[in-house]
């Protein structure tokens, strides 16, 4: 019984070690009316994490972009902002690298910039 009750035990050990293996978030444990409940996330990067790092609308909208299209250049920015200094948009995107959400790929005119 001791064996079956350690094997239990460590599952939730194995179930954050695959998490992050497979580059998804650790799974939150908590307990509900006397239940174990487990939430797994296919990425860390919610609209509730993205707020706790004080991001602007249109960092997260072209956090959004980037789910959805795998990578953003400066120009494809600027389609969504016309309106916006290009200035503005460059320091929107140096911005999500700082909070290390995003890698730019390439220099200057050739840089890209995709999720880590």
């Amino acid at each position: 019984m001791i064996k079956y009750i350690e094997q239990w035990g460590t599952g939730t050990n194995e179930m954050v070690k695959r998490c992050l293996e497979w580059g998804i978030p650790e799974p939150e444990f908590e307990y509900v009316t006397g239940d174990l409940v487990v939430t797994f996330m296919k990425t860390k990067l919610t609209e509730e994490y993205l707020d706790k790092l004080g991001l602007n609308e249109r960092q997260k909208r072209a956090i959004k972009y980037l789910k959805e299209n795998k990578e953003i250049t400066l120009s494809k920015f600027r389609i969504l902002y016309p309106e916006i200094a290009d200035r503005t948009l460059r320091k929107d995107l140096e911005d999500i690298v700082k909070a290390g959400i995003v890698k730019p790929i390439g220099e200057k005119r050739g840089r890209k910039y995709v999720l880590k």
